[in-house]
């Protein structure tokens, strides 16, 4: 159950043509969050004093037909085909830019049917695929087993909602990843 598998997925033209599209795509969106508890700058968490956040680009999607033809239903399409698990169903998907100085605490993934629960009740089988290498920092942590730095391509699988996870502060140029989450059907 708490295993963690990473396995190069797509090539660094794949991943290139990702980013260029996801940096011209008009659905994207802007994040900038104060006093967020899953984002913080340099590394001091939560409510900050300073006032410091989190700020990145991000496209959301539960409908993977919406994007049909396009880099990103691909790179998904290429996820689902690689999953290693068997018993899961498609949730959500995102592109994300991290910008430097930023940094991801460390969380739990949550399905969207528990997204306003208090107590999370559905498994999410996560699937994080890096598409640059480019930055500094930026490491995964999954404690107290990880401290990677993935090269682009490269595709981590895990139980995301039994194992806490987080990046390292990112340092010089945006992190970008895809992420995929499935919720684990009950059998």
């Amino acid at each position: 159950m708490y295993n963690i598998e990473i396995d190069a997925l797509l090539t660094a033209a794949e991943c290139s043509e990702l980013i260029e599209w996801f940096t011209y795509h008009p659905q994207k969106r802007h994040v900038d969050v104060a006093n967020d508890v899953m984002y913080s700058r340099h590394g001091t968490g939560g409510a900050v004093a300073d006032g410091t956040h989190y700020r990145g680009d991000y496209l959301l999607t539960y409908d993977i037909e919406q994007f049909r033809g396009t880099p990103f239903q691909q790179a998904i399409d290429r996820v689902m085909q690689a999953c290693t698990h068997d018993n899961v169903e498609f949730d959500w998907a995102s592109i994300v830019s991290t910008y430097p100085d930023c940094d991801m605490l460390l969380h739990k993934d949550r399905a969207t049917v528990d997204a306003h629960k208090e107590t999370a009740t559905t498994q999410v089988y996560t699937c994080i695929v890096y598409l640059n290498d480019d930055y500094g920092g930026g490491h995964l942590i999954v404690p107290p087993l990880l401290r990677y730095k993935p090269s682009s391509g490269q595709m981590l699988q895990m139980v995301g909602s039994d194992r806490q996870h987080g990046v390292e502060t990112v340092v010089g140029s945006p992190r970008y990843t895809l992420s995929v989450w499935f919720t684990i059907k009950n059998v």
